[in-house]
């Protein structure tokens, strides 16, 4: 293991570095993992922290480029969504990082608001959308998943006097203990 996180990556031509966290128990491990034009892909790196942190990011690619990494040249980079991730990225590798969202991460993501019976059906349609060549029918079938996806989660979080009656006592509560002006500031605040 110490041979291969210590080895030097100045020999590598790589185009792309996908980035993640592994949680294990209390601690994240913060993986690189570098692919050349040619789609050999390379272990670049392993970085533990308590948490996936923009530190912890930085330090990780500091620690590639002190390894020989180029760090003049332009890099996409493919991760999670994370802030965290994107921050340590743009802290090292400034405006020379391209940045996208991993899109099985961005699929599971989505598929945990919606209900069971639609999960499916999104997600085949998503894939399609996303093998798709032509940009103008990609982007066709994606807002197409939109509209069902804004029609799902409406019905999901609609309005019915079950949680009327629960937003009437909020309100009550909220402006009987801190005064009508104050107290619908901060219902608001609390509630987005």
């Amino acid at each position: 293991m110490k041979k291969l996180f210590e080895r030097k990556l100045d020999g590598l031509h790589l185009v792309a570095m996908l980035i993640d966290g592994i949680h294990l128990g209390r601690q994240v491990l913060v993986v690189a993992l570098g692919i050349e034009i040619s789609g050999t892909k390379h272990i670049l790196g392993l970085w533990q922290g308590a948490t996936e942190n923009t530190a912890v990011v930085k330090d990780l690619l500091e620690d590639l480029v002190a390894r020989g990494l180029h760090a003049e040249r332009r890099y996409w980079f493919v991760i999670d969504g994370a802030k965290a991730l994107r921050a340590g990225i743009e802290r090292v590798s400034g405006n020379r990082a391209e940045v996208q969202r991993c899109q099985l991460h961005k699929r599971r993501n989505v598929k945990e608001y919606l209900p069971n019976h639609a999960q499916g059906d999104y997600d085949r349609r998503i894939r399609n959308a996303y093998a798709m060549t032509d940009y103008a029918a990609a982007r066709a079938e994606l807002e197409e998943a939109l509209v069902t996806l804004t029609s799902l989660l409406m019905m999901r979080f609609q309005v019915g006097p079950f949680s009327e009656s629960i937003w009437a006592y909020l309100k009550e509560r909220t402006i009987r203990a801190v005064g009508k002006k104050a107290g619908l500031v901060s219902l608001t605040r609390r509630l987005t």
